[in-house]
């Protein structure tokens, strides 16, 4: 095939359709390198569990009638979490959790007594 004009040929694609991809490309580039929100940013704060709510949750749960399960595992990480944050509830949480330990399974009627000292 014979090309209409010495600077188009069939496998080149006319000059406007280069001129608008590069305009494409460039636009596209510059909105990548602008971001999202360049404005202020907000300052995310981490949960941070309490960890006397999370005993009463637990403990509420075998005052209820729940038998041991896997969160015995977790007894000395709540135990240290929870002295931290009140030693007089840790000291109390420490003596219901040593007796659940020792004994193998929970009294619930000591577990609603200690629901009311949490």
């Amino acid at each position: 095939m014979q090309p209409v004009c010495e600077l188009h040929s069939p496998t080149s694609a006319p000059s406007g359709l280069r001129t608008l991809g590069a305009v494409l490309v460039a636009v596209c580039l510059l909105n990548a390198g602008a971001g999202c929100g360049g404005g202020a940013r907000d300052r995310v704060v981490p949960f941070a569990p309490d960890p006397v709510a999370e005993a009463k949750s637990i403990v509420q749960a075998y005052a209820n009638g729940q038998s041991l399960g896997s969160e015995v595992q977790g007894f000395d990480d709540l135990l240290e979490r929870v002295n931290r944050a009140d030693a007089g509830k840790g000291g109390k949480l420490r003596s219901f959790l040593d007796e659940v330990r020792t004994k193998g399974k929970v009294d619930s009627a000591k577990a609603k007594k200690l629901l009311g000292e949490l």
